[in-house]
């Protein structure tokens, strides 16, 4: 006899929608856990590359939020229900891994966020943002097997009109845990039926994972960032500053077809070992120190060949203004191996006004080498011809002169005579020679401005005076004018002494 077919109770039907529900509510917090992760991993990556986020930041609220712990822990929720609803049909496996690795990737939110918070206040090894940048891909990537498992339970899963009588009960909690236990029976089936598939991902995974590691592992620990003290082909150094410019210590162009590159490096030891070892490496080019630019002087001594400990030298690299540039690194060579740095360039092109002033006002210098130094103009005198006293001596014996100072016959119409008392005070760590006192300060630096027009302006002081008064030949139209400044131009600096 044929038993009429029942239909499955409306209560099955509905516990049928409920889990598909929930496994597309799953689904889609694994997708946003997925390219949350791959945002981590890129951001470690650009970091690395080309140290962005100069400016404080707090990485880990930027790129880890509590939205991620509730993911976490809801998807930790789910796997612990479905592993007690399937334990006893032997079925709990795949919800064990599950849950394993969502508590882990739950722990490794929490180092990272803090790594992330402390990225712009405390200095990271390259070597453990690298295992991190590794480890967030390897963890990106297994999520994809595991989303793919609840892609097919969604599709499959569908509760078909019973072949069969069944009996009809009135008992709606045993319905329910009969279409419950149905659908994770077809779980099962399925899952058999596409694990070769599933198998070839794994596998594929596993094996991009480890090539990504091994490609990446062979520069793990040749790269480096800027103020890494290295240690290297017996040589200890770090790189303190590097910079970007096109304008030299007085703040004029160097070559409208040029920039340059300079690299400052701290010797923290003395060292040995030729210039052509020290490297700028841009894209597939190698580029050479050229220490014939005296245009940095500023900045520091240009490295020669060897330096003593804790001496600063600089590195400079001339570039064509049509080159662009792509991850610049600074790179030492022993042999054929190396060791790099990954340029964190500051740009200095642009010219910045610190302040105006009078005379008689102390002007506190900024930048390289010149902090804490103050420049003082006392007084100043426009004429034509100056007279001045000196002492000369001759073969031990010594007497007195009167030198005068005025242009030259040619000059005589177009130039006249700026005269300036001025005092300089250097810090105390100041290294340089070249601008050690008043005069050669004024000659390296200033300029004048009449009426808003910049001229240029002669170092006319004899070499005779020990005076700290200096003398320069001007526009004679200075004369005339009410709106005369003295400009000193210092790099990137500007300076403005209002000498009316």
């Amino acid at each position: 006899m044929i038993e009429p077919v029942v239909n499955e109770p409306n209560e099955i039907v509905k516990s049928n929608k409920y889990i598909k529900f929930i496994q597309v509510v799953i689904l889609i917090i694994m997708i946003y856990l997925f390219v949350k992760c791959l945002n981590i991993h890129g951001f470690l990556v650009e970091f690395l590359n080309n140290q962005v986020g100069s400016e404080v930041v707090n990485f880990g609220l930027q790129y880890i939020n509590i939205l991620m712990f509730i993911a976490t822990v809801g998807i930790i929720i789910f796997s612990i229900v479905f592993f007690f609803l399937m334990r006893k049909k032997h079925k709990e496996k795949i919800y064990v891994a599950i849950f394993i690795y969502y508590l882990i990737l739950f722990i490794f939110f929490l180092i990272g966020f803090r790594i992330l918070s402390q990225l712009h206040l405390v200095f990271y090894s390259d070597s453990l943002l690298e295992f991190i940048k590794n480890f967030t891909l390897v963890f990106s990537l297994i999520q994809i097997p595991i989303m793919l498992f609840y892609v097919l339970n969604i599709l499959e899963i569908n509760f078909r009109e019973s072949k069969n009588t069944e009996a009809v009960t009135n008992d709606k909690e045993e319905i329910v845990k009969k279409g419950v236990r149905k659908s994770f029976r077809e779980w099962k089936y399925y899952f058999l039926e596409n694990k070769l598939i599933l198998v070839i991902i794994i596998v594929l995974v596993v094996l991009v994972t480890t090539t990504i590691i091994f490609i990446n592992s062979d520069n793990m620990f040749k790269s480096y960032r800027e103020n890494k003290s290295i240690e290297y082909a017996g040589i200890n150094f770090k790189v303190t500053e590097s910079f970007l410019t096109h304008i030299g210590y007085d703040g004029k162009e160097i070559n409208k077809d040029k920039k340059y590159i300079v690299v400052k490096v701290l010797f923290e030891k003395r060292a040995s070992k030729k210039a052509n070892d020290f490297v700028l490496v841009n894209g597939e080019t190698n580029y050479y120190s050229n220490s014939g630019i005296n245009e940095f002087v500023d900045l520091a001594e240009s490295y020669k060949g060897s330096a003593n400990k804790n001496e600063e030298r600089i590195f400079i690299y001339e570039i064509s203004n049509d080159v662009k540039l792509h991850k610049p690194k600074f790179r030492i060579y022993d042999n054929n191996e190396y060791k790099e740095v990954r340029l964190k360039l500051q740009d200095d092109s642009t010219i910045q006004t610190v302040g105006e002033y009078n005379i008689g006002e102390g002007v506190s210098l900024e930048g390289e080498n010149f902090t804490d130094s103050v420049f003082l103009v006392d007084e100043y005198e426009i004429k034509d011809s100056f007279s001045e006293n000196y002492r000369y001596c001759v073969n031990n014996k010594c007497y007195s002169g009167i030198s005068h100072i005025n242009p030259m016959e040619v000059y005589t119409d177009e130039k006249t005579v700026l005269k300036l008392e001025t005092s300089l005070e250097e810090n105390d760590d100041y290294v340089f020679d070249v601008f050690n006192n008043e005069e050669k300060f004024l000659t390296a630096f200033a300029s004048i401005n009449i009426d808003n027009k910049n001229y240029s302006i002669t170092n006319i002081t004899p070499d005779t005076f020990s005076s700290k008064n200096v003398y320069f030949l001007v526009n004679n139209s200075i004369k005339n004018k009410e709106n005369v400044d003295l400009v000193l131009t210092i790099r990137d600096k500007r300076y403005i002494i209002n000498l009316n």
